[in-house]
C-alpha cells in the first residue's frame, strides 16, 4: 500500500470565505481596542492605524490632519482593490 502525503498548504482551508472574513474583523477589532487601551487609562499611545485615529478623534478629540486623512482614505482603498483583485491566474 502506498500513502500519498500532501502537504498542508496545498488543501483548501476547512473554514468557509464568511468565517475567514468574520475571523479577520474580530482580529483588527481586538487590534484597535488593544492599540486605544493604554491611551484611554494613560493618555501615552498616538493611534498609528487608520481605525485608531478615526476613533482617537471621536473618543479623545485627537487632531487628524487633512494629508492624514488622505493617506488612510488611499491605505484603505488598496487594501480594498488587492482583496478584489482575487487569486492570480494561470
Amino acid at each position: 500500500m502506498t500513502r500519498r502525503i500532501t502537504a498542508s498548504w496545498s488543501r483548501k482551508p476547512s473554514t468557509s470565505r464568511g468565517v475567514q472574513w468574520l475571523l479577520l474583523g474580530a482580529a483588527i477589532a481586538t487590534e484597535v481596542a488593544s492599540t486605544l487601551a493604554p491611551r484611554a487609562l494613560r493618555d501615552l499611545v498616538r493611534g498609528r492605524h487608520a481605525l485608531v485615529a478615526v476613533f482617537g478623534e471621536i473618543l479623545f478629540n485627537d487632531p487628524v490632519p487633512p494629508l492624514a486623512m488622505a493617506g488612510m482614505v488611499l491605505i484603505v482603498g488598496g487594501v480594498v482593490l488587492v482583496g478584489m483583485s482575487g487569486p492570480p491566474t494561470r
